[in-house]
């Protein structure tokens, strides 16, 4: 038969025991309250009609959380974002921008968000220029975002009855150093016949220039050049440009040429590219 003392050690126990497991529950149930919520690492690729990478564009989200940020040299950006909807803004100057309506992030790892902008005047909060695009990302299946032009579009060396031409001047340091013309037809999207492959117009120079402020050439270098179309819109033509010594890529830029008049782009400090409608080829 249990004394006086044993009772009372066995009642010290029990409540201590019951003590232990509030506590355990507790615990749990701050634990539970302080959880943080659901985490998605999206990552956003922007890239040209060309699929060459678009660094320094402006890629906005707006939603549960509002995040601002712009993307690498290759075109690429990473978001940590609590699950939901968002809105996402892709700009970048010379390219239309692309606003995404509704995107619905709701798993941890989601595939990459491919954005192709299409050349053209880009406006900052506005939807009158906007392509807007519906996106849910819910499973591990591409994400491509590539707005869909419908109205007529230009292509260089292309055969075709109305054919323009257009002239290109580069200038660095008031010196031509690479003068050029090409054809270029209105190509309808849903007839594209006697489209030429992709061209690419090659020149070289001599050095003695200083490219972005960094990358020094002497007299003694050959600089080559390389023009090709990356781009296109009802109203103009995007150029890809690149320039490079043997041992170096030197620059790699774009110029936005205008089918109906003259442009003109400093890609370079003196280093500069004009465009011109021209009536027949040089």
């Amino acid at each position: 038969m249990p004394t006086a003392h044993h009772v009372c050690l066995l009642l010290a126990r029990s409540t201590l025991l019951l003590s232990l497991v509030f506590c355990d529950f507790a615990s749990l149930a701050a634990q539970d309250s302080t959880r943080s919520p659901e985490i998605a690492s999206l990552s956003v690729v922007v890239s040209d009609p060309s699929g060459a990478v678009v660094p320094n564009a402006e890629v906005a989200f707006k939603g549960k959380k509002t995040l601002a940020t712009k993307t690498a040299e290759d075109g690429s950006v990473r978001a940590l974002l609590p699950y939901g909807d968002y809105v996402v803004t892709v700009m970048r100057p010379g390219f239309k921008t692309v606003k995404l309506i509704d995107v619905a992030i709701q798993v941890p790892d989601p595939p990459d968000l491919k954005v192709v902008l299409q050349v053209g005047h880009y406006c900052d909060d506005c939807c009158d220029e906007c392509v807007v695009g519906v996106q849910t990302i819910t499973s591990n299946l591409p994400n491509v975002v590539e707005p869909k032009a419908t109205a007529p579009l230009w292509s260089w060396f292309s055969d075709c009855d109305n054919k323009k031409y257009i002239g290109l001047e580069i200038v660095q340091g008031g010196k031509v150093i690479h003068r050029s013309s090409f054809p270029i037809c209105s190509v309808n999207e849903r007839n594209k016949a006697t489209e030429s492959p992709q061209k690419i117009v090659e020149f070289s120079f001599k050095g003695g220039y200083v490219f972005q402020g960094e990358y020094d050439t002497t007299r003694k270098d050959t600089i080559e050049g390389n023009i090709w179309q990356a781009g296109t819109d009802p109203d103009t033509i995007l150029f890809g440009l690149s320039f490079s010594t043997k041992k170096q890529v030197l620059l790699n830029t774009i110029h936005v040429a205008k089918v109906d008049g003259g442009s003109r782009s400093e890609i370079d400090r003196g280093l500069i590219v004009r465009t011109f409608p021209t009536s027949k080829p040089r």
